[in-house]
């Protein structure tokens, strides 16, 4: 047989933990503010707001489906209008960019030459 397993799959160590999502979950339930939950799970109040509002808000947020929906989204990148420029087909990709820097060397060519008729024009 030829090949390799594939490696199995680990979570980021940034990556909220099925405990940390109980603990969100119990919370909320409780009527704790955003601000409580996030000191009681040592995470950023903005990493709390944003995983209970990524998943159904406080009436709707439920442990055990955000953390199966984190496993599903993991690696699926930050969304459709922010596809990875290594999952996007090279030539576009190299297209864009030639294209900004194309925009931006006509704006630096501009001021350059307005700059430039500014001061030899003559002085009456």
């Amino acid at each position: 047989m030829v090949g390799s397993f594939p490696s199995v799959r680990r979570r980021s160590q940034r990556t909220l933990t099925l405990g940390e999502r109980e603990d969100i979950s119990r919370g909320s339930a409780s009527g704790f503010s955003i601000r409580e939950i996030a000191k009681d799970v040592q995470r950023a109040e903005s990493t709390v707001s944003r995983e209970v509002a990524r998943h159904g808000g406080r009436p709707l947020y439920r442990a055990n489906e955000a953390d199966q929906q984190a496993w599903t989204r993991e690696g699926q990148g930050l969304g459709p209008a922010r596809v990875f420029a290594a999952e996007r087909p090279a030539d576009l990709h190299l297209r864009e960019r030639v294209g900004k820097l194309a925009h931006r060397i006509r704006e630096v060519v501009l001021i350059v030459s307005r700059s430039h008729d500014q001061a030899i024009e003559p002085k009456h």
